[in-house]
């Protein structure tokens, strides 16, 4: 673009194109390079009094550019009026809300012997584009519900048109009996305390001391500079003291307290995969004794002020135990093996249903490996099994939601192995009505099986062997019966074909009348093994019905 600039140095117009603008480094001062007719020219910023486009169009362009740019940040701004009816002259303050980034702790412990320190710091950003000068600041914790809303342009709803009523028949409505008082708050509370969430954990921060001073100096000074304050047990907020400043798109970091807290390393095994070699997390178990509730947040990690990792911490309420991990113990290892036992606890015959309560024993074996030049203390997680019994729960450290953690001490250079025994019990029923022959000569012979139930399995079988026989016999008697009628059909066809006239007829005739003969002695028997087997049959139903061992 070409311009014209009156130059303070020169004195002169100069006119030419714009090459760039360009800022030094070192001092920050900035310059323009304009391509002229004699040449390019470089001009210090600070050395032109003004400038302006030789085209008048560009000129009326960046007119217009910046009064969309203001016109555009204005579009947000509303106007409010407020109107006081009062007859004596007063003082007013407006307060309004901003938006602002959520504030974010971050933590460090540096652990000694048998605790550690504890700090906690919040880093608060000032996004705005206004500076925050000596501002009151009050830091809440918890999680609210928050949602934005447009309250400023009009909202209709959608009203259905709807025919009209004409005097009719009366509907035939009933009511609701009304609730007693006491019943009424009842109800009230019930669905209060269904309807509301868990309720937030209140939380705090705590802060660094000076890193020159005694510990006891350092948590006083610190934990005088904040003043913490719960919010109707849901939230949990904190102010310094002293007035805070953030200027404009800058951030702070606010030391809140510090505090030694009970802290004991361990290192911890946690889903161990089965027949694989595998590293515990090098993990601190901290205890908070304090009466502030800690967000969640990121924990540099440091042991005697050695740094040694980083960890997260999941939001830690009073008093509440956690351990946190951050890196791995590579110089311990283990490994896990698994075997199950299954076993028949009891078998009971009860009215002709069998009843068998079956154990499974579930041995797992943790074998640890410690090959550092120190006893280490190792945490083993095992998963907690639904219907599983733990057989030796003494021997738990703690449990979790749904882990069992087992404490064992690790000689240098040694190794160690903890066995988890979990035991659990099934009953299964089955009807002896519905199973077979085979069923009960497999239970007869069953090794797992009391001699008492191998014994009444025995009965059940000679029994059930006697009904089969008798079914058998039926059925072959059924099945007799069905090929006589069909030779007895073929003999009738051929006598009809032939006539009885004929020689042969004469002996098809007479072999008619003697399949006729033997299709009535098969009737009487198959009637007879009929009788038979549903006296055999009821018999033998009456019997498992009474069966008891």
């Amino acid at each position: 673009s070409a311009g014209r600039t009156n130059s303070s140095v020169s004195n002169s117009k100069i006119i030419g194109k714009i090459l760039s603008v360009d800022k030094n480094k070192t001092d920050g001062s900035a310059s323009i390079s304009l391509s002229c007719k004699d040449g390019i020219n470089i001009i210090p910023m600070n050395t032109i009094k003004s400038f302006r486009f030789t085209d008048e169009k560009r000129n009326e362009d960046l007119n217009t550019a910046l009064n969309l740019i203001l016109n555009a940040s204005s579009s947000t701004k509303k106007h409010i009026s407020i109107d006081i009816e009062a007859n004596a002259k007063r003082n007013v303050k407006l307060a309004y809300v901003m938006e602002a980034p959520v504030w974010k702790p971050t933590y460090r412990i540096n652990m000694n012997d048998k605790n550690a320190e504890f700090q906690a710091w919040a880093i608060v950003d000032n996004s705005t584009d206004i500076d925050w000068k000596n501002i009151r600041l009050t830091l809440t914790t918890g999680r609210p519900v928050g949602f934005k809303q447009d309250l400023y342009p009009p909202y209709y709803t959608y009203r259905p048109t709807l025919p009209l009523k004409v005097a009719g028949i009366a509907s035939a409505d009933t009511f609701e009996s009304a609730y007693d008082e006491e019943d009424v708050y009842e109800m009230q509370a019930d669905a209060v305390a269904e309807a509301a969430p868990r309720m937030m954990a209140k939380t705090a921060l705590a802060g660094a001391a000076r890193a020159n001073a005694t510990k006891d100096e350092s948590f006083m000074n610190v934990n005088q500079t904040v003043t913490t304050s719960s919010v109707q047990d849901e939230m949990f907020s904190f102010t310094p003291v002293n007035p805070v400043t953030i200027n404009r798109q800058e951030s702070i970091m606010i030391p809140l307290v510090v505090n030694a807290i009970p802290a004991e390393k361990f290192s911890v095994f946690s889903n161990m995969t089965l027949q694989k070699e595998v590293h515990p997390k090098l993990c601190i178990r901290i205890e908070n004794k304090t009466d502030m509730k800690f967000p969640a947040g990121p924990v540099s990690v440091l042991s005697s002020g050695t740094y040694s990792g980083d960890a997260m911490l999941d939001f830690l309420p009073a008093g509440e135990k956690r351990i946190i991990g951050f890196g791995d113990d590579m110089e311990v290892s283990g490994s896990l093996t698994r075997s199950t036992e299954r076993n028949v606890e009891t078998v009971k015959i009860i009215n002709g249903i069998l009843k068998i309560t079956t154990r499974r024993n579930y041995d797992s074996v943790y074998t640890i490996k410690n090959a550092s030049a120190i006893s280490k203390s190792i945490i083993v997680e095992h998963p907690i099994t639904n219907g599983r019994e733990l057989l030796n729960s003494k021997d738990v450290f703690e449990k979790t939601a749904n882990k069992y953690r087992f404490k064992i001490e690790v000689a240098q250079k040694q190794n160690k192995k903890i066995t988890v025994q979990e035991k659990e019990s099934a009953e299964s029923s089955y009807a002896l009505s519905r199973m077979s022959y085979a069923d009960f000569i497999s239970y007869s012979t069953n090794s797992e099986m009391p001699s008492k139930v191998k014994k009444t399995f025995s009965e059940i079988a000679s029994r059930k062997s006697k009904v089969e026989n008798a079914r058998s016999e039926f059925n072959k008697l059924v099945e007799e019966q069905k090929n006589l009628s069909i030779e007895q059909e073929r003999v009738r066809k051929n006598l009809e074909a032939l006539g009885s006239a004929s020689v042969q007829g004469k002996q098809f005739l007479d072999k008619l009348m003697s399949l006729e003969n033997e299709l009535d002695l098969l009737k009487k028997k198959i009637e007879q093994a009929q009788e038979n087997l549903s006296k055999l049959e009821k018999d033998f139903s009456d019997y498992i019905a009474k069966v008891s061992v």
